[in-house]
């Protein structure tokens, strides 16, 4: 629970430190954008520290490419 604490502390730090510097530079949309990731890196990092299963990025790349692979494969006669 500490560590979870810990993080949102250092969030929300960072938040404090770099949000007003984008607005008063009228970067609104750069703001959207870090307040978009710094949630995502929220919520994975809690993730983490509560050691849920995340999905492997490479497994849905492993899904979505292996039937193109797999017709170049054949087209070209390697299998």
């Amino acid at each position: 629970m500490l560590s979870i604490i810990v993080l949102l502390c250092a969030a929300a730090v960072l938040a404090l430190i770099e949000v007003p510097r984008l607005l008063k530079r009228k970067w609104v949309k750069e703001a959207w954008a870090f307040g978009v990731f710094l949630l995502a890196g929220l919520v994975l990092g809690v993730l983490v520290i509560l050691h849920v299963p995340l999905p492997n990025p490479i497994v849905l790349q492993r899904e979505l490419y292996s039937p193109v692979s797999q017709a170049i494969d054949n087209l070209l006669g390697l299998k």
